[in-house]
């Protein structure tokens, strides 16, 4: 496990990743997602010294839970748990598979496009109130998450067989108000703190609220001992018919690859 200096910050971020890079951000009060360069958002983050936008629109909160910089120099300055790079699907993958390209368009923005999973190394940067809401990480995938900076709130709810039916019926009915954790029988309450690392097991429901500006890193990862219910929720993630952007990428060859992996 390796991981930043404490007066590491969003600068550093930009400094590493490139402040021209292409991101989605998160817009809190639809839970909706743009595109912006890096640069863009980063008046909006309120960490590492950026003040307010000048133009009224400062009371708009936006929430960067994708930066994925793997590609980047942060990838030298963090490193997941040994754990997580041990037991990750994704190391099957051949090296003569793991391609990538950067496209840049008129304006000088890049975006880095992998032509195989690069779902294990996220920067997040939240400002206070940021909230995400319910949801279950991709393909089941199990999640770590290390909080440098600030402080996260998690609820979060196990994956049972009528737990996550009625998460399914949640995200079918968008104008229903209702705080997920309120309708199941069961939902915990976890603080992280900086320097803790949380580990979400594969399915867990989960929704996060930011009471600090907060600068966390983790990442998604498939393992064996999860295979089943990794599979229920790919399975759950057609029924509801989640747009392909927000899915594990490549999803079958890594699972192919890694059965080839064991064949050998």
């Amino acid at each position: 496990f390796r991981m930043v200096d404490d007066d590491f910050g969003v600068r550093d971020v930009e400094r590493l990743v490139g402040s021209n890079k292409m991101i989605t951000v998160v817009k809190v009060s639809t839970q909706g997602s743009v595109e912006m360069p890096l640069v863009q958002f980063l008046p909006f983050s309120f960490i590492g010294g950026f003040s307010a936008p000048s133009d009224g629109s400062k009371s708009e909160l936006y929430n960067v839970l994708s930066l994925e910089f793997s590609n980047s120099g942060l990838a030298d300055l963090v490193q997941s748990p040994s754990l997580v790079r041990q037991i990750d699907w994704a190391s099957s993958w051949p090296d003569e598979r793991k391609t990538r390209s950067i496209l840049f368009d008129k304006n000088g923005y890049f975006t880095v496009l992998n032509n195989f999973p690069r779902v294990e190394n996220y920067c997040l940067m939240s400002k206070t109130q940021c909230y995400t809401d319910f949801h279950v990480d991709f393909h089941g995938t199990s999640v770590w998450y290390h909080v440098k900076k600030g402080m996260k709130i998690f609820w979060i709810v196990e994956p049972t067989e009528q737990n996550l039916k009625m998460y399914e019926e949640y995200l079918r009915s968008p104008e229903n108000n209702a705080f997920f954790g309120d309708i199941v029988e069961k939902c915990a309450r976890v603080e992280v703190h900086p320097g803790n690392t949380l580990i979400i097991p594969s399915g867990w429901i989960h929704g996060v609220f930011t009471p600090e500006d907060s600068l966390v890193f983790g990442g998604n990862f498939l393992h064996s001992r999860q295979a089943m219910m990794q599979l229920n929720v790919l399975q759950g993630e057609k029924r509801i018919g989640i747009n392909k952007k927000y899915r594990y990428p490549y999803s079958e060859e890594t699972v192919f690859f890694h059965l080839a992996k064991i064949i050998k």
